[in-house]
């Protein structure tokens, strides 16, 4: 009697087995042979590859919303008719081999089951084939919220050659792969000017792209002018619209105007000078307009062909002459007049510091007047760079000098006769 009932129980859990009344799981995980996984080959062993058959799920995008769910059709055929029955586990996961999505199904031969944290859909019980034989579920799987990335869903078909038992049954192993987006990704186009119309090269010179936030990838172009690109090049000025849409429908428009630009100019010219002759404190800033910002200004002293600067503002000049170059984005360009840096202080000033002394018209052209209380015995004029460009003599209190100089800041030294003093360093600018 004890082994009857023994026998009884064997016999029950082998056609259990053969019949696949269920897909199985165990607590480290199911037999998909997704990474630690077993696989059906476990328990049907002596596998019969000879058996016709084949595996699909159908209906799983290559792009995926997470929250969205997708109906799957699970397909198992055996062309041949050389088995009876068939049945399937599938299960969903990240990249990270954790868990991906959620299952469900209204086919009352599938089953849920969950183990190492991992959901499983598969049969219960098994399917015979039908008169076109194939057996089908349909299920549902949906991506959550954590599942966005590159998700894989791994699957396994047992084709049962109906000896009820677990011998000589083929196993089919499958996978597809999705890439899961949140549904914030809204598709959001906006159009850059790259390359603005130019006022000094050819006008059919503007350039736009596309700037593209969210969607789903791939993206298809289409621009009022027609063109199905990412770019349009060789543009004049009007206004252009583009239509993008993405793999999973959304559509979103933008639209731009080209506009011809305003003249390049200058506004203003704002000037500090410099506060004394013992400071190098002057100032200068330009405001241009027009043309295509943003702008690219240099600052140039008249002795000198380097730059002595750049940005729209220039400080610790000394006295003397310089003027800004203005160059836009399209390589546009203007020079502004020659500005002129002075010693910030009036004739009175200068009397009362430097024994009386007046030297006018500062700036000048080719002559100075130099007026003084005491008799003038001798004037020196130099050079930025120290050196003697012109000696008189004139024993005068007041005398005109006339000047054969270059454009350009210099240096006046006056020696008065009697009481004997020299003063140095009047600065005069020459200015044609």
């Amino acid at each position: 009697m004890k082994y009857s009932y023994l026998f009884l129980i064997l016999t029950a859990t082998i056609l259990l087995l053969g019949n696949s009344s269920q897909h199985p799981t165990t607590p480290n995980g199911g037999y998909t042979r997704a990474p630690l996984d077993g696989a059906c080959t476990e328990c049907h062993r002596n596998a019969n590859n000879n058996l016709s058959g084949s595996f699909e799920v159908i209906g799983i995008p290559e792009i995926t919303i997470a929250g969205q769910s997708y109906e799957l059709s699970v397909l198992i055929k055996n062309p041949e008719n050389d088995a009876v029955r068939a049945g399937f586990q599938l299960v969903g996961l990240e990249s990270d081999l954790s868990n991906a999505g959620e299952w469900r199904s209204e086919d009352e031969k599938t089953l849920i089951k969950r183990a190492r944290q991992r959901n499983y859909i598969g049969h219960s019980p098994a399917k015979e084939f039908d008169n076109d034989r194939i057996t089908e579920w349909i299920v549902e799987w949906t991506p959550g919220n954590n599942d966005d990335g590159d998700n894989t869903i791994y699957g396994a078909a047992m084709i049962g050659n109906g000896a009820d038992g677990n011998q000589g049954d083929r196993s089919i192993f499958r996978l597809w792969n999705t890439t899961t987006y949140l549904p914030e990704d809204t598709l959001i186009v906006d159009i850059k000017i790259d390359r603005p119309i130019s006022l000094c090269r050819d006008t059919m010179d503007g350039l736009l792209s596309v700037k593209i936030q969210g969607g789903i990838p791939p993206y298809g172009y289409v621009w009022s002018t027609s063109d199905t690109t990412s770019i349009l090049d060789s543009l004049s000025q009007g206004a252009y619209a583009v239509t993008i849409t993405d793999s999973i429908g959304q559509i979103s428009i933008s639209e731009v105007e080209l506009p011809t630009p305003a003249p390049l100019e200058i506004t203003s010219i704002n000037v500090s000078d410099v506060t004394n002759m013992s400071m190098v404190d002057g100032k200068i800033e330009v405001f241009p307009t027009g043309g295509n910002d943003p702008y690219k200004i240099m600052w140039f002293n008249v002795d000198s062909i380097e730059s002595i600067g750049t940005g729209p503002s220039i400080s610790n000049l000394d006295q003397g002459l310089y003027y800004a170059l203005i160059e836009d984005f399209t390589g546009c360009s203007i020079s502004s007049d020659t500005v002129t840096i002075l010693l910030n202080t009036s004739v009175e000033e200068i009397d009362q510091t430097q024994n009386s002394a007046k030297i006018y018209p500062n700036p000048a052209t080719d002559y100075i007047i130099i007026e003084n209380d005491y008799l003038i015995d001798q004037v020196k004029i130099y050079d930025r760079t120290g050196k003697l460009v012109t000696t008189k003599r004139p024993v005068e209190y007041r005398t005109k000098l006339n000047l054969d100089l270059k454009d350009g800041v210099y240096f006046v030294s006056i020696t008065t006769r009697s009481p004997k003093m020299q003063v140095n360093s009047y600065p005069i600018i020459i200015v044609h």
